[in-house]
């Protein structure tokens, strides 16, 4: 499918890796070829899965970004609904901010602060 879209018109893609790509074509090779839902369900869960293992661990999010610029939705949804479940694993919050990519800016008494000012927001 992505062969016959991109020998006519090419989709441009700034600043995306070669890997990312190829990981973009096998999406859409596979649900150009599988109509059975629940064969398609079971391919997303072992490809998202085989990213989210991926030695590269920004993989996931090069996936999402370059899915959004072309309108991959689908394959955007399954990307952010993997993160989604790694932040919601239980994770403490360094082990979210680490996977994130996010630096701790605050002191440990503007933390502090915060998070009695938004208890409710730290209940579980």
């Amino acid at each position: 499918m992505i062969d016959n879209v991109c020998a006519d018109h090419g989709i441009p893609l700034p600043k995306v890796d070669i890997k990312t790509v190829r990981k973009m074509a096998e999406y859409m090779n596979k649900h150009f070829a599988i109509t059975d839902k629940e064969e398609l369900k079971i391919w997303d869960e072992g490809f998202i899965n085989e990213l989210d293992g991926d030695e590269d661990k920004y993989s996931l999010f090069k996936i999402i970004r370059a899915s959004e610029r072309v309108g991959f939705y689908g394959l955007l949804d399954l990307a952010s609904d993997m993160v989604a479940r790694k932040i919601k694993a239980g994770k403490a919050i360094d082990e979210i901010r680490k996977f994130l990519g996010v630096e701790k800016d605050f002191t440990k008494e503007e933390e502090e602060k915060i998070r009695r000012e938004n208890a409710w927001a730290f209940e579980e």
